[in-house]
């Protein structure tokens, strides 16, 4: 079943099934079958109809999940790059952004670094 371009697995319980949306995680998406009433260990090919749209109609009323989240991050990480802040230097120079060091860490970053210049 394919629901806003994400494709379910009808054979996995009912409270795994939120969380194939990108922004919902595992207490958002328990909170999310509580509020409907569901039964959170039945499998999701058991569910009625009705149960499948409340679920489909609450997941859609979520603010930031899928593309929308990932384009406001892009976002913010391009507003932190043309201000020139330190994190968007880190970020344009492919480095650990949140003080992680880097003389025997990031080796995966560097990497991508070496990669990017040649």
């Amino acid at each position: 079943m394919r629901i806003s371009g994400v494709k379910l697995e009808l054979n996995k319980k009912a409270k795994y099934m939120p969380k194939a949306f990108y922004g919902i995680g595992s207490y958002k998406a328990l909170c999310l079958i509580g509020q409907l009433g569901l039964n959170k260990y039945k499998k999701s090919k058991f569910l009625k109809a009705k149960q499948w749209n409340s679920m489909i109609i609450k997941i859609e009323r979520e603010p930031l999940i899928g593309g929308k989240l990932k384009r406001l991050q892009y976002q913010n990480i391009a507003t932190l790059k043309t201000i020139s802040s330190y994190r968007g230097i880190r970020h344009t120079r492919f480095l650990p952004v949140r003080g992680q060091r880097t003389s025997t860490n990031a080796k995966t970053c560097r990497r991508h670094l070496r990669t990017k210049k040649k």
